[in-house]
């Protein structure tokens, strides 16, 4: 395979260190990933092992603490704020579940959030940023369809929310007095069944993939896409997205039986036609007999995402 041979970095040929972050972080194994050296659009990339670098409750939301908290509830008491984070994890088993951190002695190194790359070469610091940048979104491109963590390389509020904590309080009038001490609020989304962490094989294969400009399957893609709209709770999207994946499954099945879309004779836009007179004509197959169930929620998804396309609630 192309890329297994590694190239030495030119020690004495300047280029500069870039250090990307991000809030969606990569769980990853214990395994130590090895630094990946590659040619890419006439520049030497040097891929440092990502590393962990917040704090183990940092979230990307603004935090608060006993003296800003006044800026909320003026002319209240200090309190004591506790910091929360939830993490979805992996068990043992490979099992999905939840990880709560109180407080920053907890180890959670397996979460990486950032990623140094040496650019070296003639214009490093012209288009190199912008070279070193597309690599990585191609490597957690990669990543996120292999282990089905969609919140790579994204912002993480839609596993934990930006909701900082909950209190009793008493309306006076206009005025809101505290009742007790506010209790730290933390939201939690556990990954799909089959996520799996990044390993270091995984990891040097996007790396490769990335250098040579290979693109997962872009169904693949879209469905990780809906799990990330989904959790930030943008439905119209979510449900735009699911359609759109439905197409291009609906135009995959139709090219591997070397069939065009006008050969169904219902017309070009009506997708639960396609699935089930079409498919009927041509195939002898009517969706809508033969899987009236996943017929049924396709056509509910087709109706919400005709609300969504035009401006209109979903019903």
């Amino acid at each position: 395979m192309r890329g297994e041979r590694m190239i030495k970095p030119t020690s004495s040929a300047p280029g500069m260190m870039l250090v990307f972050s991000y809030s969606g972080f990569m769980l990853s194994e214990a395994q130590p990933i090895e630094a990946f050296i590659c040619k890419k659009d006439g520049l030497e990339l040097t891929v440092f092992p990502p590393q962990r670098v917040a704090s183990a409750t940092w979230r990307p939301i603004p935090q608060f603490d006993d003296q800003n908290i006044q800026k909320v509830f003026p002319g209240a008491p200090k309190l004591p704020l506790h910091r929360l984070a939830i993490y979805p994890a992996i068990g043992d088993d490979g099992s999905p579940t939840l990880k709560q951190v109180w407080g920053d002695d907890i180890d959670v190194t397996e979460y990486k959030d950032t990623f140094p790359i040496v650019v070296v070469g003639e214009g490093f610091d012209g288009p190199g940023q912008g070279i070193a940048e597309a690599f990585l979104q191609r490597v957690f491109a990669w990543l996120r369809v292999w282990t089905f963590q969609w919140w790579i390389g994204r912002p993480s509020e839609a596993l934990n929310g930006n909701m900082h904590f909950a209190t009793p309080v008493i309306k006076k009038g206009d005025h809101i007095q505290l009742e007790s001490s506010p209790y730290v609020h933390g939201r939690g989304v556990a990954p799909q069944a089959g996520t799996r962490k990044v390993t270091r094989s995984l990891w040097k294969q996007a790396c490769v993939n990335a250098r040579d400009n290979l693109d997962p399957d872009i169904a693949l893609s879209v469905e990780q896409d809906v799990h990330y709209y989904y959790g930030f709770g943008q439905q119209s999207t979510t449900i735009i997205l699911v359609c759109s994946l439905f197409e291009i499954l609906r135009d995959r099945a139709l090219e591997r039986h070397g069939v065009n879309l006008s050969e169904l004779n219902t017309g070009s836009t009506d997708l639960l036609k396609h699935l089930s007179v079409g498919f009927g004509h041509v195939f002898e197959k009517d969706l809508s007999k033969e899987l009236p169930v996943h017929f049924n929620f396709v056509k509910s998804c087709w109706i919400a995402r005709g609300h969504a396309a035009h401006g209109k609630p979903m019903k």
